[in-house]
């Protein structure tokens, strides 16, 4: 056993140790505390990444605000600056009430994101913003879609930026060109497209340009001396630095060595010689890999050289078959479920006849499509009605199902043939883009759906008179899609959109410029508070356009309340809906030189409500001496 040693020490009385004890507190308390932040606690101190604000809306229309002046956006309250941007274009605050704001701390820009397109036209038009009693100038811009490309080709200085978005779209109906502006003075124009290539070479008059990708260049500010900002837009105007090598204060014979701002080499601010002037490209996300469904495991007891379904001959009990003989015996019930689709076919006998087998079989299929029916029946009655709408293929994609004997097709079987091929319309208010559809028939046929005749009518256009789009905000219209349906109770809650005031167009695809062609302006509705005129049944009208040889057009109208109700207060006559049916045919009557119709050849069809609308035109005082349409076809059970 170890032996424990004895520490030296010293005998103290109690009062010595408490005066001992004081000392020691005192002189420790004397000493300072560590400043070092290494020093103030053992753990590892982490930097925490503010999140990123909410994306905003894809859809909508998003306009960018340069304020020049040396005005810092980001230091102004949000609110504040909302304010101070709506009262600039003249709307109210409910008007605007859908419209979101964001300042960009980092290049300094507003950014302004709204549903409706009028009010975008409306922010795109300002000019100057009074901030704090003093005015400041403002440049405006459309932010590009995310689907979109830029490329930039080279044109003479004196052509102008109008004529050269219109030349570009007309020599090119196959591309989506959705913007082109002159970059500065300089003779090269930045064209904006729709998807992600650029084209290698784009036509203009019948010459072929070349068009190289537009890479963005970093911005820096050679007034600050900083990343992000350009310098027309920097918040620190106040600060003198010497644009190249930012000496503050410098002389007028100030000689000095250029320093990047960018990358720091001896050489101007965003030069050629600058490796680091351009962004690097955005890099799209990385599609997940298609995953296959799994196939059902194959039952471990099938022998070798046996049929799915039959029996496995009997072996003698002194002979196992090898393929089993080594499966635990829990491996004779792997595999999936019986199922009408995978049961056990009944075992052959040799001396059964084949007529007998194949009756056999086909009792099994028989039972296998019935209960593949009653699945989808039972499924469909489960469904919400919502759910339901959306799992139904649009008509375009439906399969026509097949007509024994030689019967005529019915046009609500038929289905239309969506091709690759871009079809372009010039109307009043700038250039629409469709699809080219063929029917059933083999008729080739131009669709153009969800084209706005009129602007939004939310807010303070509710229950108003609708009133005509002059422009599209681009000058372009993508009509490939259908337009939301105006509003309508369905189902229990509320459904579509106000700013639905959108038709369809249906033409042949073969123009002939010496023959004008009929119109027909139709109109359905199921009791005047649903349906969607400019999409329901596109195949029947492409099938009219495709028979009479000529153009069918199908507009829009409000539904319910907010097309059919007399309010009693002046100003608001009430049925605006006639007043959106009227603006309708306004409309087409406006671009009927563009549709190649002959005027005293157009035709008005009613359907259900729509005739009932049509018939109440007829006798309306307003629409007496219109001469837009010489004929009207009504089908309804009771006219008025």
């Amino acid at each position: 056993m170890s032996q424990i040693g004895v520490a030296d020490s010293v005998d103290m009385t109690p009062e010595e140790i408490i005066d001992w004890r004081e000392k020691f507190v005192h002189s420790g308390a004397k000493k300072p505390l560590p400043t070092s932040p290494s020093t103030l606690t053992s753990r590892p101190q982490v930097s925490h990444i503010l999140p990123r604000p909410p994306p905003l809306r894809a859809a909508e229309y998003k306009v960018i605000l340069r304020v020049r002046g040396g005005v810092n956006c980001a230091s102004i309250h949000p609110v504040s600056l909302r304010d101070i941007v709506i009262k600039s274009t003249g709307l109210s605050a409910a008007a605007a009430s859908l419209d979101r704001l964001r300042a960009n701390e980092i290049n300094n820009t507003i950014i302004i994101s709204t549903p409706c397109m009028d009010r975008a036209d409306r922010y795109l038009k300002i000019a100057t913003l009074t901030i704090m009693g003093k005015s400041y100038e403002v440049s405006t811009h459309v932010a590009d879609p995310e689907n979109s490309c830029k490329g930039i080709i080279k044109l003479p200085a004196s052509l102008v930026e109008r004529n050269v978005l219109a030349n570009l779209r007309e020599s090119n109906p196959a591309i989506n060109i959705l913007t082109a502006r002159r970059m500065g003075t300089t003779d090269f124009i930045l064209v904006t497209f729709e998807g992600l290539r650029v084209p290698f070479y784009i036509d203009y008059l019948r010459t072929d340009l070349r068009c190289r990708p537009y890479r963005q260049k970093v911005e820096a500010c050679t007034k600050c001396r900083q990343l992000g900002h350009r310098q027309d837009v920097c918040p620190n105007a106040t600060t003198a630095l010497c644009p190249k090598c930012g000496t503050p204060d410098p002389p007028e014979d100030h000689s000095c060595t250029p320093t990047c701002i960018i990358c720091n080499g001896a050489h101007e601010t965003g030069s050629s010689e600058c490796r680091l002037r351009y962004k690097p490209p955005r890099t799209p996300p990385p599609t997940p890999p298609e995953t296959k469904p799994e196939l059902p495991a194959k039952s471990t007891t099938q022998a070798t050289g046996q049929r799915p379904g039959q029996e496995k001959p009997q072996s003698s009990p002194g002979h196992k078959n090898p393929a089993t003989a080594a499966q635990p015996p829990s491996s004779k019930q792997a595999g999936p479920p019986l199922t009408p689709r995978n049961q056990e076919r009944p075992p052959v006998d040799p001396t059964t006849d084949l007529a007998d087998i194949r009756k056999s079989h086909q009792k099994i299929r028989k039972d296998d499509s019935k209960g593949r029916n009653a699945g989808r029946a039972l499924a469909t009655e489960r469904q919400p009605v919502e759910q339901l709408n959306s799992t139904v293929p649009p008509l375009a994609h439906r399969r026509p199902s097949a007509i024994h004997g030689s019967a005529p097709q019915d046009l609500a079987t038929r289905a239309l043939t969506i091709t690759t091929d871009t079809a372009a319309l010039t109307t009043s208010s700038g250039i629409v883009y469709g699809r080219r559809v063929t029917t059933a028939s083999g008729v080739r046929i131009n669709q153009f759906l969800g084209v706005p005749y009129a602007l939004d009518t939310s807010g303070s256009r509710r229950f108003m008179d609708p009133v005509p789009l002059a422009r599209f905000p681009r000058e372009t219209w993508k009509a490939q899609e259908p337009g939301p349906a105006c509003t309508q109770w369905l189902s229990g809650s509320a459904h579509g959109s106000e700013d639905c005031l959108h038709l369809s167009i249906w033409a042949p695809a073969k123009d002939d410029d010496k023959h004008k062609k009929s119109l027909v302006l139709a109109l359905t509705g199921d009791w005047f508070q649903t349906g969607n005129t400019a999409s329901d049944g596109a195949v029947k009208w492409a099938e009219l356009a495709a028979d009479i040889n000529g153009v069918v057009v199908a507009p829009n109208h409000r539904l319910g309340v907010f097309g059919f109700l007399d309010v009693g207060v002046r100003g608001m006559l009430g049925n605006v809906a006639l007043q959106d049916v009227l603006l309708a045919m306004s409309w087409v009557d406006k671009n009927a030189g563009a549709l190649n119709v002959d005027t005293d050849n157009m035709a008005a069809f009613g359907l259900g409500s729509g005739a009932y609308v049509l018939s109440l035109l007829l006798m309306s005082s307003s629409s007496a001496n219109d001469t837009l349409f010489r004929r009207a076809f009504l089908q309804v059970n009771a006219v008025m």
